[in-house]
């Protein structure tokens, strides 16, 4: 940090009509004097939901734009963490299942 002295950064990514009470509460809940902020944009894909069954139960995937090159999809993080939850079992192992799920699905449309 300044001078060569030991410190911690703190970053908070948060909607921006939330920034003063954030603000506040940095001021409040730590010893700095001072804070720094910047507003950033973000752009996002189309995406559509699509059911997988597993041996576990029912994940969502969200998927990319169909057609899109490479395909984006990923594991709902809450579903499979309710499964992991309910089942005792690694949350990795889940979503590794339902990766397996979709991509053998997926494998098994173009043949």
């Amino acid at each position: 940090m300044k001078k060569n002295r030991p410190g911690v950064l703190l970053q908070v990514i948060a909607a921006p009509e939330k920034r003063e009470e954030l603000i506040a509460l940095i001021f409040r809940e730590t010893t700095t004097l001072g804070v720094r902020f910047h507003t950033a944009e973000r752009r996002v894909q189309s995406r559509e939901w699509v059911e997988v069954s597993t041996k576990y139960g029912v994940v969502r995937m969200k998927t990319g734009p169909a057609g899109s090159n490479p395909e984006t999809f990923a594991p709902e993080y809450e579903d499979a963490r309710k499964i992991a939850v309910a089942t005792g079992l690694p949350l990795k192992q889940i979503l590794a299942e339902a990766v397996f799920e979709y991509s053998r699905a997926e494998y098994l449309k173009t043949r």
